[in-house]
């Protein structure tokens, strides 16, 4: 089983120190606390230091330089995957936001998607069904009929899971991943507001297949929204599971410094930081 996972760089203009941080976090604890030993790949639309470039090839990570005219990456992010993907001989990949870290090994994720017959997507904070009776998310797609069917599988999604899906971290066989990815192309070229949030989470929506997708457990994307349990200096959600990776999304990293990767190794982080984020 030979395995990938890519994650995506750009600098906040009003935070680029916080996303160096979350980098170096990220690569640190895949390699060390995850002990992952396969390839991984960092697609960046920032330039980046020489100094970060070095930190980065002594921890084996290849970097594809691209750019971008979008000011928000997500939206485009699964499109500038298909190119590496398509090259590579990786069976099972996983795609990652980069302000997540790792508590644990990710063996058994890979296994899950080994296994799969589709896409492997893991659940946003749970959303209580009537939150959606406003349609909230209305015409977010490009006519009448596919935000209908947006909508439907929104209230699907919900009855089955308890919530929707978070695309911060999604893995596939790389042979599932040809079809999904045509059509997002299809409906993100058509949309004329490739700048708004969220947009790639509600194609993913649209094209979630009941039949071969699935949401598994929130301990492989736990959102630092939410309440976690610390013990023996391990974070653990409140039905005792151990959290593999810890995502801190949005509004988290203020309401929840906690969670931060370096507020729980600051030896481990402090060892690089320095030279890195100066």
């Amino acid at each position: 089983m030979s395995n990938l996972i890519i994650t995506y760089y750009k600098e906040s203009i009003n935070n680029s120190l916080l996303f160096k941080k979350f980098l170096i976090s990220f690569v640190i604890s895949l390699r060390e606390l995850a002990n992952y030993n396969d390839h991984i790949i960092l697609i960046s639309y920032s330039v980046l230091s020489q100094v970060m470039i070095k930190f980065l090839k002594e921890y084996k990570i290849e970097i594809k330089v691209l750019s971008a005219s979008e000011r928000i990456i997500n939206n485009r992010r699964f499109i500038d995957t298909e190119e590496f993907t398509n090259k590579m001989n990786y069976e099972n990949i996983i795609l990652c936001d980069i302000d997540v870290w790792f508590q644990k090994s990710i063996n058994d994720l890979f296994l899950i998607i080994d296994k799969s017959k589709g896409f492997v997507y893991t659940p946003d904070i749970h959303i209580p069904f009537q939150r959606f009776n406003n349609l909230l998310f209305k015409d977010r797609l490009d006519n009448k009929e596919k935000n209908e069917i947006l909508i439907k599988k929104i209230f699907k999604l919900i009855r089955k899971y308890g919530t929707i899906l978070n695309v911060g971290i999604l893995g596939f066989k790389k042979e599932n991943f040809k079809f999904k990815i045509e059509k997002y192309k299809e409906y993100f070229i058509k949309r004329n507001h490739i700048d708004e949030y969220g947009l790639d989470t509600f194609i993913m929506i649209y094209l979630f297949d009941f039949n071969k997708d699935i949401i598994i457990s929130p301990i492989y994307n736990f959102l630092a929204k939410q309440k976690a349990i610390l013990k023996m200096d391990l974070w653990f959600t409140t039905d005792n599971e151990e959290i593999a990776i810890i995502h801190m999304a949005g509004g988290s990293r203020i309401r929840n410094p906690e969670y931060f990767f370096w507020n729980n190794y600051p030896v481990l982080f402090n060892k690089y930081v320095k030279n890195l984020i100066s």
